[in-house]
């Protein structure tokens, strides 16, 4: 929600035709977006190629009591 709001408020101070277009565009398509921390998405790029990343495909990530 803060980022659709936050490139709703950028679309109301743009002037430029293609920024207004490319905010526009932004937020219709913000429901595709991949969201998430930084762990899960390097998680989940290890999950969708675990043999080029030499990982066992079946790792679980370590919650944050569990790192050393």
């Amino acid at each position: 929600m803060r980022l659709r709001e936050a490139l709703d408020q950028e679309r109301g101070r743009t002037v430029s035709g293609d920024e207004v277009e490319n905010l526009e565009r932004s937020i219709t398509e913000l429901e595709e977006a991949r969201i998430g921390t930084i762990h899960s998405f390097c998680g989940d790029l290890l999950r969708e190629r675990p043999v080029e990343a030499k990982v066992d495909p079946s790792f679980k990530e370590l919650a944050e009591d569990e790192a050393p």
